[in-house]
């Protein structure tokens, strides 16, 4: 319970702040507007647009994306054209505005044929496909669901690849070919599995190579360690050595001082033996 409440308010808070955001960059809009500064407009719209899109204000981000497409037609901006159409598709998809979603696509085909944009080209014309799916119009659907296709094929795609058999498959189902249906459903889950096992290998790789890398640091750690040890044990030796020269040194300062102190005895003993000497004679 206290969880889910936790998620709830943190969600609320993702959403008041993402309205505050979105008030802050109308604002900025109206000012980019008023000094006529198109260039940072659009841009400023683009980002308003894909934070509405985020909050599901569907018709607020199309109308955002929209004047942003403008602006770039009147600064012959094509490469923001063909980015833009793409998100005024895909929301267009989301709305339901299939036709819409459509005619943005086939504008977006031409601006990426002119560019040479392969994997924009397999893209545009899935979402085309998916989007006559989604109208009942199969035949239209298959068509450019094929050339998705023959495009992946040509790029040696085979992520969409497989989602154009996916719609190919869908389609003939839908019209009652359960002959070609499954052909393209065998295909389908061929490349799936294919692709499963791919990325299975590949994070089998990656775990391998994050170990290996563990051990390759817990090796330099313990190098480390050693040296530290042995660097430890030299300081040590070197102490002993220092405590028991400094042992020697005061042995061999305590051997002059007696030596001193019995020359000094003996220098008495005779300076008394002198005296006695003298005072006899």
């Amino acid at each position: 319970m206290r969880a889910s409440l936790v998620i709830i308010l943190f969600l609320s808070f993702l959403t008041v702040r993402a309205q505050n955001d979105i008030a802050s960059l109308q604002k900025e809009a109206e000012e980019l507007e008023a000094a006529g500064n198109s260039r940072e407009l659009a841009s400023t719209l683009n980002k308003l647009g894909t934070l509405q899109w985020q909050q599901g204000m569907l018709d607020e981000a199309i109308e955002s994306f929209s004047q942003s497409l403008s602006i770039n037609k009147d600064l012959d901006n094509v490469n923001a054209q063909r980015i833009i159409n793409g998100y005024l598709g895909l929301v267009h998809l989301e709305n339901e505005n299939y036709p819409e979603a459509v005619r943005v696509f086939t504008e977006r085909i031409r601006l990426n044929k002119s560019a040479g944009k392969t994997q924009e080209l397999i893209s545009d014309y899935y979402n085309i496909a998916m989007a006559y799916q989604a109208m009942n119009n199969y035949a239209e659907s298959d068509k450019f669901a094929e050339l998705a296709l023959n495009k992946s094929l040509e790029a040696n795609n085979l992520k969409t690849t497989k989602s154009a058999y996916l719609v190919l498959a869908e389609n003939s189902e839908k019209q009652g070919d359960s002959k070609k249906a499954s052909a393209y459903y065998e295909k389908y889950n061929t490349i799936s599995a294919h692709l499963r096992k791919t990325q299975m290998e590949q994070l089998q790789a990656e775990k391998e190579q994050i170990q290996t890398e563990i051990q390759v640091k817990e090796e330099q750690l313990e190098s480390q360690r050693s040296s530290l040890a042995d660097k430890e044990e030299a300081i040590e030796e070197m102490e002993r050595e220092r405590l028991l020269r400094e042992a020697e040194i005061q042995a061999e300062k305590a051997q002059i001082e007696a030596r001193e102190k019995l020359r000094k005895t003996q220098m008495l003993y005779l300076i008394g033996a002198l005296v006695f000497f003298i005072i006899v004679l």
